[in-house]
């Protein structure tokens, strides 16, 4: 393993006015399957062309700063597997000079055919489906491989809580398991088996998984949701029934304090297809899930709503997540791979990046809150990183643990059980290297 730079010229098609910079809220939109090209598509502004990418792309990535386009192998030669990545302040640049962007690319093992990337800490972990393995690469030590999970079949999505790291195993549609293992001291944890086909897995604000087993249509074993909670070690897995041919899965935050829907994009898209979903924390089907909406192969959550690019008819449409919005965004010339949410106005300048996101870590009000069997709070980080959530009571005794590992950045919901708990005030607390914070919450039985 090695790392390279390449300096790719990206040639842009018109000249960029001012108007069409990188800024604001929005998608990168990888077009194609073939001869790829990337943009950046703004929610309320003019499409930004990012120039060609290498003939395999497959997945976009967000790692921290950075930009990450997978490419998997070229299938006659089993070539071409590799990490492209740019910061966010490059492309900028780019797009508001119109000049070139400098990639760096990390090639990877040949016939091996990556799948997904994900990152925690320094560290990421790509699952090769060729090799059948996932491995783990240092960031800081030249893109070593660190540790490496053999033996998985055919693994493809990865996802994680921050504390554990999960796998789906597809084997070329008939696995029927997940592995998961823990994020931080990267040991193998264990097997779990869920149903036919596992292929993607979105993480909700509970750190409960959702792997969308896509079952085997030319089988008639229909689709299934398994919904994986692991506190502590004790696995618990529920099923949910979906409709059609789901494949990519994401979590779209509602627009209360914590909850919202997992949502599915059709798979096969031969036909007019649709997006699925079911509401969290309920686990319950959403019937007023657009199921007409043509196209739904790639999906991207963000803006109180969420992204759908078609595979069908090239659109990229925004839909609230109530789906009462439906706004058709930009037409492309060929199919929609994959969309990346992307808000840049966040970092335009020091000023609105603190103004426009929160706190490194934040609590938010507990509810119930007086409560008497279990109350949650949301915990908030603009940033993944080490973080421990402690129970106190008003004396300051440490009463229990909700939270203590990596977590990636975003929002998540930590409930708290008042089984063995007396009765009182006690105070739930975050700490990470950037900082405190802390809500108070009274039990009453």
């Amino acid at each position: 393993m090695f790392r390279r730079f390449a300096f790719v010229l990206l040639t842009f098609m018109v000249a960029l006015p001012l108007y069409a910079q990188f800024e604001g809220p929005g998608v990168f939109v990888l077009e194609g399957f073939s001869n790829q090209q990337l943009s950046f598509q703004p929610l309320n502004g003019t499409r930004v062309p990012l120039g060609e990418l290498g003939p395999t792309s497959v997945r976009l990535r967000q790692i921290n700063e950075y930009l990450c386009v997978l490419h998997g192998d070229d299938f006659a030669s089993g070539r071409g597997s590799a990490l492209w990545i740019a910061s966010f302040d490059d492309i900028r640049e780019a797009a508001a000079q119109g000049g070139a962007l400098d990639w760096e690319v990390v090639d990877l093992p040949d016939n091996t055919n990556p799948y997904d990337v994900l990152l925690l800490e320094n560290v990421l972990f790509v699952s090769n489906q060729q090799s059948s393995e996932v491995v783990v690469l240092d960031r800081e030590d030249e893109y070593n491989v660190v540790r490496r999970y053999a033996d998985l079949p055919y693994p493809q999505g990865l996802a994680s809580n921050g504390t554990y790291v999960c796998v789906a195993n597809s084997d070329y549609g008939y696995g029927n398991t997940v592995t998961l293992f823990s994020a931080t001291t990267l040991d193998s944890i264990t097997t779990l088996e869920v149903w036919d086909n596992p292929q993607e897995i979105a993480v909700d604000d509970q750190g409960r998984f959702h792997v969308v087993c896509s079952g085997r249509s030319w089988e008639d074993v229909p689709a299934k949701s398994a919904v994986i909670n692991y506190p502590l070690g004790n696995p618990d897995v529920q099923f949910i029934d979906l409709p059609g041919n789901p494949g990519e899965t994401v979590f779209m935050v509602g627009p209360e304090d914590f909850g919202g829907k997992v949502v599915f994009g059709d798979e096969y898209a031969t036909v007019d297809v649709h997006v699925s979903a079911y509401r969290v924390p309920e686990l319950q089907l959403d019937n007023t899930a657009p199921l007409s909406h043509p196209g739904g192969w790639a999906l991207a959550s963000g803006n109180n709503g969420i992204f759908v690019g078609s595979s069908i008819n090239n659109t990229l449409v925004f839909m609230g997540s109530d789906w009462q919005q439906y706004t058709v965004i930009y037409t492309f010339d060929s199919a929609i791979a994959d969309l990346l949410f992307f808000d840049a106005g966040m970092e335009n300048s020091v000023g609105e990046q603190y103004a426009a996101q929160p706190s490194a870590i934040m609590l938010g009000p507990a509810w119930p809150n007086p409560f008497n069997a279990t109350t949650s709070v949301t915990l908030s980080l603009s940033k993944a990183g080490q973080v421990h959530v402690e129970l106190f009571d008003i004396t300051g005794r440490l009463a229990g643990t909700l939270v203590e590992g990596m977590l990636p950045r975003g929002n998540r919901r930590l409930t708290v059980d008042a089984a063995g708990l007396s009765s009182g005030v006690y105070i739930v607390r975050a700490t990470s290297a950037a900082g405190i914070s802390s809500q108070r919450i009274t039990l009453v039985r």
